[in-house]
Order: C-alpha cells, then structure tokens, then sequence
C-alpha cells in the first residue's frame, strides 16, 4: 500500500552548511569553494553564516558561482542566514537580497524553506 493521497510522505530538511570560520577572504578560497560543492547537488539549502563578521569579494563571488550552478540543475537559489549588521549591509549593497531569501536567523530560514516543520523541534 502507498500513502494516502493527501500525504506529502516525510518532509526532506534541508541541507545546512554552516560556516566554521567568522571571516571568509581570498586566502581562504580554496576552502569556500570545498565547503559549497555539496550545494550544488541538493533541492534546499541553507548556508548558515550566522558566525561570519567579515567577509571580502570572494565570498560574493564564491556564492553567485554556486547559485548559477544550482540553477543550471534546475534547484532554486539557497537561503543565506546573516546575522551580522556589517555582512548583511555587504549583501544589500550588492543587492542580494533581490537573488538570495536571506534571514537573520537559520530558525527563520528552516521556517521558510521547511513547510510544515517547527524548527524548534529540528535542533
């Protein structure tokens, strides 16, 4: 038997990758790069940079290359959670916002990109 015709079947989280480092520059590529790969391959993202405080153009860049690639897949662009005011400014300067959902929290992002899960029961 199959589940009933109103049912969804279990709810798929989202693949969460979550920052390790609070700043994020050109000497640090490499390892961006390495972090992102697994993105390209998953329905839904989150890039959790909750932690991050600085960040240069190679963040910007590194992020707009996995978003194409993903759309190249057919995937929608992953949500970035920014906490800190000085990173979040970066992002709406170069207007991020209009191509990334952004959020200020990952309970907020997991709201949003989990229909139908309490993202107070997922931690």
């Amino acid at each position: 038997m199959g589940l009933p015709a109103d049912s969804a079947g279990p709810v798929k989280q989202p693949l969460i990758i979550r920052s390790p480092h609070t700043e994020w520059d050109v000497s640090s590529r490499s390892e961006l790069e390495t972090l992102l790969r697994p993105t390209c391959d998953q329905p839904s993202v989150i890039i959790d940079l909750t932690n991050v405080i600085f960040a240069d153009s190679t963040i910007l860049s590194e992020l707009i290359r996995m978003r194409t690639h993903r759309a190249t897949r057919g995937f929608s662009p992953p949500a970035l959670v920014i906490a800190s005011a000085a990173l979040r400014r970066l992002m709406e300067i170069v207007r991020f916002q209009e191509i990334f959902p952004m959020y200020e929290d990952l309970d907020s992002a997991l709201a949003a990109t989990t229909p139908g899960v309490d993202p107070s029961k997922t931690s």
